[in-house]
């Protein structure tokens, strides 16, 4: 693990959110951007591990919504999953997808996820008390969620474990 990413990870003592994909239409990382503009709480970052065609994009949506001092992009990290120990959340936006490796990586590390319905990931992630998920494309479901997640130390711990 690179410790300069853990170090700019651990330094910041908000509630940190992980986003770890290829950043391409399916992963739906603009929801993750519009996301974070609509929570008010100051003390919350999302951090972006992974790279893709629309990275160049997605940034630049962060600058015109001023959330620089929310969203950081890290890029392309090898062994991303490895650094999940380190977030409060992993925060799952995508249009479409089987189960993701990730979750399963955000599971193995008590880390609880909030992702959109799609594929099987309601089926693992709300039978078993994995986290929460909101409907695809639904924003206000998922600030409502979200929200939820961040004030609720015992119901993100539940999850977690």
């Amino acid at each position: 693990m690179n410790s300069e990413i853990i170090n700019q990870i651990e330094k910041n003592r908000a509630f940190r959110i992980a986003f770890i994909g290829r950043i391409e239409r399916e992963k739906n990382l603009k929801f993750a951007i519009e996301l974070l503009d609509q929570i008010k709480f100051e003390e919350i970052k999302l951090y972006i591990l992974g790279d893709g065609t629309l990275l160049k994009q997605n940034m630049e949506l962060v600058n015109s919504l001023k959330l620089y001092s929310k969203i950081e992009f890290l890029g392309h990290v090898k062994n991303a999953a490895s650094y999940l120990r380190y977030f409060d959340l992993l925060l799952i936006t995508s249009h479409s997808e089987g189960i993701p490796f990730v979750m399963w990586e955000a599971m193995a590390n008590a880390v609880p996820i909030l992702s959109s319905n799609v594929g099987g990931i309601p089926e693992i992630v709300e039978k078993e008390n994995f986290g929460l998920v909101f409907q695809k494309n639904n924003l206000n479901d998922a600030v409502v969620k979200l929200s939820f997640l961040m004030n609720n130390n015992e119901a993100r711990e539940t999850n977690g474990e």
